[in-house]
């Protein structure tokens, strides 16, 4: 019977955005340490971010070719 109350739901997973889908899993696979080589700034941006939310550092060299390297750096703290 429905009252007109909505039915909550535990454990379903919050499903990974399309666009970030791609950064995150690659971010998640790297270790600290590890580098990519992405094609220009914003590619270069999306990597970063991916990396920061996932409670890494990030250091990019580059930004100013056609080609920018992202690395996975441990926090200090970690």
């Amino acid at each position: 019977m429905n009252n007109g109350t909505l039915k909550i739901e535990k454990g379903i997973p919050i499903p990974v955005g399309r666009s970030g889908n791609k950064w995150v899993a690659t971010a998640r696979a790297m270790e600290a340490g590890d580098s990519v080589l992405v094609n220009g700034r914003i590619e270069a941006m999306n990597m970063r971010n991916a990396i920061i939310r996932l409670g890494f550092k990030a250091v990019t060299r580059g930004n100013d070719k056609p080609q920018t390297r992202v690395w996975k750096v441990a926090k200090e703290s970690q």
